[in-house]
């Protein structure tokens, strides 16, 4: 009885000295920032004087002469981006996550809207009842990713639920798309085109079993399934084209992760006075080592292991230098019994490694029109008995 009593006057307390700091304002909230740039879609230019603002909130910025904005002192918690500017149309973001002490980066593209006349009505036909029509793109955002339930954090995961997409196995993320074959499957990072984004690949395909991509990287993802532009070259079944962020401009900032893909860490930070930023993560599998710890037999646990990073250097305000890496390495050796339980393909030893690094040059010309100009170098070594 006594221990229950004072228990309760330590909550009580507790309460009390809480709700005085609050009433005195000593209580701090925690904030983050959250900053980025608004930017013309057609021809990349800044837009200058663009409206941002957080929705629900009294918060907000305006751009300034390079299209950029920051929004101080914004409570950590999850909102909601509109952007507004004369003569475009207004893109909303949602899912725009705020943490403590730390900067969210924001990038917004606006199309030019339309001129408004008078209207000309037109009767529908019969096809025209249903408004959930199919598109051949999708897009999803970092946090869309993140957050979907069973892609534990893998870009790959989330594609297997899209309409017109199966699967060829539940160890794979060899992707048929309309019934064409995965090796019809082409990936773009940041205009640099990736051969396949998965740990352990498939010779003559685009799949593997856990992906490579680090998550804090993405800034979103465009997927498209027919229709795509012939800046791809001549896949036939499907495009996934990610855009990187960049790192902070700011300030410098580490973290460290540990999830389903392994343990690691991703760091950013500035360079050059703020003319440019890196953003570098490293990451490695543990199953082995839970496996030692647990004593389970002869089980022989897949190594693997990946480094990835991004250089951003701003030559001018119109012209921008972006270098990107990416490289994994794979190792597994199951025996012919540890084969046969687990229904595996083959047994022996693997080695893989594989790697891509390039550059990727924008420049913006005028307000007609941009170019992106690429250089890559990409290597595969299979190693296999």
């Amino acid at each position: 009885m006594t221990n229950r009593l004072f228990k309760l006057l330590l909550m009580l307390l507790s309460f009390h000295l809480i709700m005085s700091q609050l009433a005195l304002g000593q209580l701090k909230i925690p904030t983050g920032t959250i900053q980025g740039k608004v930017s013309d879609a057609d021809t990349k230019t800044p837009l200058i004087g663009a409206n941002v603002v957080l929705r629900g909130t009294h918060l907000g910025a305006a751009t300034d002469f390079e299209g950029n904005f920051v929004v101080k002192k914004v409570p950590v918690g999850s909102y909601v981006l509109q952007f507004d500017y004369i003569g475009y149309e207004r893109v909303i973001k949602t899912d725009i996550i705020v943490r403590s002490e730390r900067i969210t980066t924001v990038q917004a593209e606006l199309k030019m809207s339309a001129v408004e006349t008078e209207g000309v009505s037109v009767t529908a036909g019969y096809f025209a009842d249903d408004e959930n029509q199919p598109t051949s793109s999708v897009n999803f955002s970092y946090e869309e990713i993140r957050r979907a339930p069973g892609s534990a954090g893998d870009v790959s995961r989330i594609l297997m639920s899209l309409p017109s997409l199966a699967k060829v196995n539940d160890q794979s993320h060899n992707l048929i798309v309309r019934g064409g074959n995965p090796i019809e499957n082409t990936f773009f990072i940041d205009n640099i085109e990736i051969p396949n984004i998965n740990h352990f690949p498939h010779q003559g395909a685009s799949g593997g079993p856990i992906g490579i991509l680090n998550v804090d990287f993405i800034q979103d993802v465009n997927f498209y399934t027919g229709g795509f532009s012939a800046i791809y070259g001549d896949k036939l079944s499907s495009i996934m084209d990610v855009a990187f962020r960049e790192g902070n401009r700011s300030e410098f900032d580490a973290q460290l992760d540990l999830n389903f893909g392994g343990f690691g860490g991703v760091a950013e930070g500035p360079i050059f006075k703020n003319k440019g930023s890196w953003l570098f993560s490293a990451r490695r599998s543990y199953l082995d080592f839970v496996v030692d710890v647990f004593d389970v037999g002869s089980t022989i646990a897949p190594v693997y292991g990946d480094i990835q990073g991004k250089l951003v250097y701003d030559l001018n305000p119109n012209h921008k230098l972006m270098l990107l890496g990416i490289f994994a390495d794979d190792h597994n050796a199951p025996d012919r019994e540890t084969g046969e339980k687990n229904y595996m393909t083959h047994y022996g030893n693997q080695d893989l490694y594989q790697g891509t690094v390039g550059m990727n040059w924008r420049a913006i010309w005028n307000k007609s029109g941009y170019s992106n100009t690429s250089l890559a170098f990409t290597s595969n070594k299979y190693d296999e008995d």
